[in-house]
């Protein structure tokens, strides 16, 4: 298999396993289906999908300029480990919360295209997320920095994300009932997924410096000067 194209299935590979558990995202994708058909579901994923990769390529192409100004990141780094922790005390919050309550999720005015967009860029763990599996996938040699790698990668990444909202979509009523009966079990899982995250990310920040948290964003033979 061509290098580059193995670039592409780990992209889609993370990506399709990361859209499967529950959370705003693709709830969001199963109660716009259930509400306003198949079709308005995969418009509201193209939105979401197309802000996610927008999302992983600023991250990919900015963070090397923000490495010049480490107070800033620092900053930027502190704020996603706030937005970690104020979503984790959210989600403890709505599992306490009777069934009813922790699902009553209300889909937004407007067009389903840019409820996903919103949704998908004002969504913290993005960034976190695919850093973090962009660091191990180039520290484990899957994955090789540079512009036409991150093309592949980041195309094999919304291809999974489509893969990951399919399942939602097909599955919409039936999901929507499952979710019903096991909502406060899946609020209690994600709220410790999202204080695990934050738990790490505040590690890293404590014991890394910049360069050793990001110098893997450059190619082999570059510094980060």
């Amino acid at each position: 298999m061509n290098h580059r194209l193995k670039f592409l299935f780990w992209g889609a590979f993370i990506s399709f396993l990361g859209s499967l558990p529950p959370g705003t995202m693709n709830i969001m994708a199963i109660h716009i289906s259930y509400k306003n058909g198949a079709a308005a579901g995969w418009i509201y994923a193209v939105g979401s999908m197309l802000a996610e990769l927008l999302v992983v390529i600023l991250a990919l192409a900015g963070l090397r300029r923000l490495l010049r100004f480490q107070a800033l990141l620092r900053w930027l780094e502190g704020l996603t480990l706030l937005l970690l922790l104020a979503m984790s005390a959210g989600s403890f919050y709505t599992a306490a919360q009777p069934p009813s309550y922790s699902m009553a999720l209300q889909v937004p005015e407007g067009t389903p295209f840019w409820i996903g967009v919103f949704l998908s860029l004002t969504n913290p763990l993005h960034i976190p997320f695919w850093m973090g599996w962009t660091t191990l996938l180039l520290q484990k040699k899957r994955l090789k920095a540079g512009r036409r790698n991150y093309v592949f990668y980041i195309t094999g990444i919304g291809i999974g994300t489509m893969a990951g909202f399919l399942v939602f979509i097909a599955g919409g009523p039936f999901l929507m009932l499952q979710f019903m009966k096991q909502a406060p079990v899946l609020h209690l899982s994600i709220g410790i997924a999202l204080l695990v995250t934050a738990l790490v990310q505040l590690y890293k920040m404590r014991t890394q410096s910049i360069q050793n948290r990001y110098g893997y964003l450059m190619p082999e033979g570059k510094s980060l000067s």
